[in-house]
C-alpha cells in the first residue's frame, strides 16, 4: 500500500488552490447545481439549486437546511443567491453562537446582519457545526501537497473509489511520516464520500474530547444515508451489507461515523502554517473550589489539586492531532475538505507548552474546463 506509484502527482502545480477572479466568474456562472456536506446534516449531503434561494439555516427541522447540532441556534443564518454576480453569500440572522466562513486558508468570523459572498468553495461554522458548499464546476480529481515538513513539495492523488489515502508514522502509509518525532502509525484518513472528500483523524496520540462531549447530541441510531438528494426530495438508502457495499466501503464509514462531534477550538490557534501556538497556563484552584475541601480528610485538599492539574494536563495533551485551518477536528470526525484548505499535523510540546505543526498540507482540485 505505501508509497505507491500510482497516488504520487508529480505536477501539484497544476493544481490551483486560488483561482484567478476573472476564471472564478466564469465557473460561478456555469454553476447550476451546488451541493452541501455535513456530518449535522439527516442524509449528510444536500443538492441546491440557485432557484431555491433563499435558504435558511438552522437547529429547526422547519428550516431547508437542517443541522441536528445543539450549538446552532433555530434559526441560525439564511442562504441567498446574487443572480448578476452568480454567488451564494451567508448572513447571520442573529445566532447566539456565531458564524464563521473558511475560504482557502483563511478564516472570517461574520457579523450579524451582515452578508458575506462566497466563492466556489469553503466551508461555513454555524456554531459548532460545519457545513462544506461545493460549486459542481470542481473537479473529482484532487490532491493534498505537503507544505511544510520532511515531504515538502510532495503531493499525492486522493482515491476516487471505495479506498483511503493514509499518513503517518508507517511505510505501509501512502504518506509515510516515519520521519517526524511523536506521530501515531496511522495519524490521518482522507476519502471520498457521498461524492466529495473528506478526513478522518485516526491518530491514538490523543482521544481530542471535549468535556461536553456525551452531552453535544444523541447518536443517531439507525441513520440512512442518501447520496446526493434534493433538498426535501429523495428516497433514503440504507448503509450496511444489505447494499452490496465493499468492505472498504464499510471500513470507510466506520471510521468516520463515530458518535456527532465538531470542531475543537485551539486557543490563540490562527494558523497551522505558524509553527508554533501558545497554550495557556494551567489555572490554579480558585476560591470556590477551595471552599468545597472544607471539612475534607486530611490529604484530600492535595489529592483534589493533583486530580485537578493532571486532568488539565490530560487536555493540554489531547490537542495532538490534526487541524483544519487551525482549528482541531476530533477523532474518528468526518470532516469535509473545500480547495485550499490547510491540513496541519499538531504536537504538543509539554517543555514549550505549545502545539508545534511539523507537517502541513494544502488541499487543491482541477476546475472543469471553462470556454
Amino acid at each position: 500500500m505505501g508509497g505507491a506509484a500510482s497516488i504520487v502527482v508529480k505536477d501539484p502545480e497544476s493544481y490551483p488552490s486560488d483561482v484567478s477572479e476573472e476564471m472564478e466568474t466564469k465557473l460561478l456562472a456555469k454553476t447550476k447545481i451546488w451541493r452541501i456536506f455535513s456530518e449535522d446534516l439527516e442524509w449528510a449531503t444536500l443538492r441546491i439549486r440557485t432557484n431555491q434561494a433563499p435558504l435558511t439555516v438552522g437547529r429547526s427541522h422547519e428550516n431547508a437546511i437542517p443541522l441536528a447540532n445543539r450549538t446552532t441556534s433555530a434559526k441560525h443564518a439564511i442562504l441567498s443567491f446574487d443572480a448578476q454576480t452568480c454567488r451564494w453569500a451567508v448572513t447571520d440572522v442573529g445566532s447566539s453562537t456565531g458564524t464563521m466562513v473558511f475560504a482557502g486558508g483563511k478564516s472570517k468570523t461574520l457579523e450579524k446582519e451582515t452578508e458575506f459572498s462566497l466563492g466556489l468553495s469553503c466551508a461555513i461554522r454555524f456554531g459548532k457545526s460545519i457545513v462544506t458548499l461545493v460549486s459542481n464546476q470542481l473537479s473529482s480529481d484532487a490532491i493534498i501537497e505537503c507544505t511544510r515538513g520532511p515531504l515538502k513539495g510532495k503531493a499525492w492523488r486522493v482515491p476516487t473509489a471505495a479506498t483511503l489515502l493514509t499518513a503517518g508514522a508507517s511505510a505501509k502509509c501512502e504518506i509515510d511520516l516515519s520521519d517526524v518525532e511523536g506521530l501515531s502509525k496511522m495519524e490521518f484518513q482522507i476519502f471520498k464520500y457521498n461524492g466529495w472528500f473528506a478526513i478522518s483523524d485516526v491518530s491514538v496520540r490523543s482521544s481530542a474530547l471535549r468535556e461536553d462531549d456525551d452531552a453535544q447530541q444523541p447518536a443517531k441510531e439507525g441513520k440512512k444515508i442518501k447520496a446526493g438528494n434534493d433538498v426535501g426530495e429523495g428516497n433514503n438508502v440504507e448503509s450496511g451489507d444489505k447494499t452490496g457495499e465493499s468492505k472498504a466501503e464499510t471500513s470507510i464509514k466506520s471510521a468516520a461515523s463515530s458518535q456527532k462531534t465538531d470542531f475543537v477550538e485551539l486557543e490563540n490557534a490562527q494558523n497551522p502554517d505558524e509553527e508554533n501556538q501558545s497554550i495557556p497556563e494551567i489555572v490554579s484552584l480558585s476560591q470556590q473550589d477551595v471552599e468545597e475541601l472544607d471539612g475534607a480528610p486530611e490529604g484530600a485538599e492535595a489529592k483534589y489539586k493533583s486530580s485537578r492539574e493532571a486532568t488539565k494536563a490530560e487536555k493540554k495533551l489531547s490537542q495532538n492531532g490534526i487541524y483544519l485551518n487551525g482549528r482541531q477536528v476530533r477523532r474518528r470526525e468526518m470532516n469535509f475538505l473545500w480547495t485550499g484548505c490547510r491540513i496541519g499535523v499538531g504536537v504538543y510540546k509539554p517543555a514549550e507548552k505549545k502545539v508545534s505543526f511539523p507537517a502541513v498540507f494544502v488541499f487543491k482540485c482541477k476546475l472543469k474546463s471553462v470556454k
